[in-house]
């Protein structure tokens, strides 16, 4: 009876080992799988960080482009304006010439 409970006690040891060496095996598993996933969140993270500095920039540029824009339409418009007063201007004096005989 003792060595029945002996060779039991021996299997059970051995299971249990087998047991703990899985489990040993299966951490070892997801700790790899927790340091890749960990260095790609931190890649991604700084990618992140880079399109948000990125994306400052540009708005940034962005303004600055529309306030340049803004300038060239108001000089754009004043310079048709002072185009329009100069034809005018060109027509009545021609007109004026015509009126005198000189053409």
């Amino acid at each position: 009876m003792a060595d029945f409970l002996d060779n039991e006690l021996k299997n059970i040891k051995v299971g249990l080992s087998e047991v703990e060496d899985a489990k040993k095996e299966a951490d070892s598993l997801m700790i790899k799988k927790i340091t890749k996933y960990e260095a790609e969140i931190n890649k991604l993270n700084e990618a992140n960080k880079r399109l948000v500095e990125e994306n400052s920039n540009f708005q940034i540029i962005s303004k600055s482009h529309k306030e340049i824009n803004g300038d060239l339409q108001k000089k754009l418009s004043a310079a048709e304006f002072k185009i329009k007063e100069l034809e005018v201007k060109l027509k009545n004096q021609l007109k004026e010439y015509r009126n005198k005989g000189y053409v």
